[in-house]
């Protein structure tokens, strides 16, 4: 089958174009930066840059295609340009008239689970939209899952980003209800749905296999991260006035002032409504234990492009005359030793007391850094005489780690070279000093242990500058072709 795919770029959508190219389908992608996506797929994927919100470039999208699976949906607007109507019910409608014009056969479009009864307008404009599929002349499939969280979700994503750095934890009073359910399990079943012989004419809710409480996901999050930040019990109404405030200083919340105001709906199943993930689509829940370990090892990248003001360039260095090694075997010695050549002002492991830690293309390492909690890097890439890792969601910098080692005549040349950007503007004021401190104290000590296992106890020479912007691109443009590269590959 050929089937178009609306919002392929998100975090479902990603996850959903795998899962059908895994079942031997041919996909099509409808997003703005579709061309842009399509290459962190490692099957081949047509894109078809639209926009669904004004129409832009819509009709032709469907030509040729058996089904289309629509995703694309705003969970909170940034007006103007970005509203729920303009997306969630125009563009829905836009979409089923491109499909019933092209003569697909089936449209499958995913709403929420709020939305049968939801009084929040996220909830109304899903609503409207499931309104629009029902006119679509050929077969049709609602499907309403629940909370839905995965690398770069906007919510559970959020609240482990914001457990791992803040100091205090501010949640809502109350014993609000999700049922969260695992990214790669409501993809096998969206995969299900676009072929023959799946349910049509009918809405089915779907949810994860366990009802909690924002506290007890928390609870799950802590046990995994070993961080416990005091929480900040507050009025939701609080919450929502405080959060958008917070959020424009680029500092990490858990979730949005929209996304408090559905909290009070409760995104659960209704009782005695039959969860269509197993029961209709034959997929098995991944326990939210598992889901939430697999996240936390699953974050997304924040390559130099993604911070704030400047790119900077640290190098660490030490010349080491007459070494016991060369430049491969000191990479590997790094690889299989680095926790321990690190300094005690910064603890590595896949997971806090989770062991040593060895460098692996997809490897996350996850930092322990004094007063500033835990920050995570992923291993890019792992050559003969280099390392480069790249900085994760929730790190105080955007930027690249790049780990070296050359020889120069007999001598061999070990450093270690870094070009980031602060993350926001709070951690672009901390950064000037305490967190440069750290930093810096980290990599000399990396290097000048390095030296000493390959025969020397060199001196660590340190310079900075400032990189020029027409440097500064050549390095953005090389960290997204690395992590493409990366996630082409399968290790992530």
């Amino acid at each position: 089958m050929r089937v178009l795919v609306s919002g392929g770029s998100g975090v479902l959508g990603r996850a959903a174009v795998r899962r059908l190219l895994a079942r031997g389908h041919a996909v099509r992608l409808l997003a703005r930066g579709a061309s842009e996506a399509v290459r962190g797929f490692a099957g081949p994927v047509e894109p078809w840059p639209a926009d669904l919100a004004t129409g832009a470039g819509v009709r032709g999208a469907a030509e040729g295609c058996d089904a289309v699976l629509h995703l694309a949906g705003l969970v909170h607007e940034a007006p103007p340009g970005q509203t729920f109507h303009a997306l969630n019910v125009e563009g829905t409608r836009r979409l089923v008239d491109e499909a019933a014009r092209a003569g697909a056969r089936r449209f499958v479009y995913v709403s929420s689970l709020g939305a049968e009864r939801g009084r929040s307008a996220y909830h109304r404009s899903k609503r409207a939209g499931e309104h629009a599929v029902r006119r679509f002349p050929g077969e049709w499939l609602v499907l309403r899952p629940g909370n839905v969280y995965g690398p770069g979700d906007q919510v559970i994503s959020l609240m482990l980003k914001a457990l791992r750095t803040a100091p205090v934890l501010p949640v809502p009073r109350g014993r609000w209800r999700v049922q969260p359910l695992w990214v790669g399990d409501l993809a096998e079943a969206l995969a299900r749905a676009v072929e023959p012989g799946a349910p049509s004419g009918v809405e089915l809710d779907l949810a994860g296999p366990e009802v909690v409480t924002i506290d007890e996901v928390l609870d799950h999050l802590e046990a995994i991260t070993g961080r416990r930040p005091p929480r900040l019990r507050l009025p939701l109404l609080i919450l929502q006035a405080g959060v958008a405030a917070v959020q424009r200083l680029g500092m990490p919340i858990p979730i949005t002032a929209d996304q408090w105001r559905m909290l009070r709906e409760e995104n659960v199943l209704p009782p005695g409504r039959p969860n269509a993930l197993s029961g209709v689509f034959g997929v098995a829940p991944v326990p939210l234990a598992v889901g939430l370990r697999r996240l936390a090892q699953q974050l997304p990248e924040k390559p130099p492009q993604e911070g704030r003001g400047p790119m900077h360039r640290q190098r660490y260095w030490a010349w080491v005359e007459r070494p016991r090694c060369g430049p491969a075997e000191a990479i590997a010695l790094l690889r299989q030793r680095f926790a321990k050549l690190t300094d005690t002002a910064m603890e590595i492991g896949a997971d806090p007391g989770g062991g040593v830690a060895t460098l692996a293309p997809g490897r996350t390492l996850t930092l322990t850094l004094p007063l500033r909690g835990h920050v995570q890097v992923r291993v890019l890439e792992c050559m003969a005489e280099r390392v480069t890792c790249v900085t994760l969601k929730g790190h105080p910098l955007a930027g690249l780690i790049r780990f070296e080692a050359r020889a120069v005549g007999d001598a061999l040349r070990l450093a270690v070279r870094s070009y980031s950007r602060a993350g926001s503007l709070p951690n672009r004021i901390a950064l000037r000093t305490a967190g440069r401190w750290v930093q810096r104290r980290a990599w000399r000590h990396l290097v000048h242990e390095l030296a000493r296992a390959c025969g020397q106890d060199a001196p660590v020479h340190f310079a900075e500058r400032r990189v020029p912007e027409r440097w500064a691109a050549w390095v953005e443009r090389w960290a997204a072709t690395a992590i493409q590269a990366l996630h082409r590959s399968g290790s992530v």
